[in-house]
């Protein structure tokens, strides 16, 4: 229920969230929803997670996926992304349709000084009344365009919250092939962010603010 709560409900609903982050069993699951609760708080608790030294993976890629950052861009990785990699594996060998999830162990290693760094200078551009998704105040535009980006482990949740906030009039299949996500999403109803919102509140969901 986490990621649910995450993208669909109020800040009082959202302390749930907050809270699981401290109970050992429920750390990674609520580590990940934060990434979808997008505010400034849910920021600071990645970095305060960060800052103690453990779970320090997961709270980056939450961190990022609210903020934007790329650690790799930004070269704030401090393991390379293809470290344990094979030495004769092809990446060409890998099938060209089909999602590819990526495990918790698999995420990169930030610079945690480094990262911290770039918030210092960034933290500005992020409003406190507002919700992000890469940097985005969260819409319907935000939430549309963050389904060619994000990766495979998050654009799932995407579609759930689009498929709720649009009272199932959208609806997208995140683990088909990509040729089928394509036709799917050229056929996703026309929809404004002002729809969403009116709808979420006949459903009783937290609305988001217009970008």
């Amino acid at each position: 229920l986490l990621p649910l709560v995450a993208l669909l409900g109020s800040p009082r609903d959202q302390e749930a969230v907050f809270q699981a982050r401290t109970i050992p069993e429920l750390s990674i699951e609520a580590l990940w929803a934060l990434g979808f609760v997008g505010t400034l708080p849910a920021v600071e608790t990645c970095l305060k997670q960060m800052r103690s030294g453990t779970l320090s993976q997961q709270a980056a890629e939450a961190f990022c996926c609210i903020t934007g950052l790329d650690l790799a861009r930004e070269r704030l990785v401090t393991v390379p992304l293809d470290e344990g990699r094979d030495a004769g594996e092809d990446e060409d060998e890998a099938p060209e349709e089909g999602p590819l999830l990526t495990s918790d162990t698999s995420l990169p290693v930030p610079d945690v000084d480094g990262l911290l760094a770039w918030w210092s200078k960034n933290k500005a551009n992020f409003s406190n009344d507002a919700r992000y998704l890469r940097g985005r105040a969260v819409s319907w535009g935000s939430l549309r365009e963050a389904l060619d980006h994000v990766s495979t482990r998050r654009r799932h949740a995407i579609a759930v919250e689009l498929s709720a906030r649009s009272g199932g009039a959208l609806a997208l299949q995140p683990f088909a092939f990509p040729h089928v996500q394509r036709t799917q999403l050229q056929n996703l109803a026309p929809i404004s962010d002002a729809a969403l919102r009116n709808t979420s509140r006949a459903l009783g969901f937290a609305t988001f603010r217009a970008a």
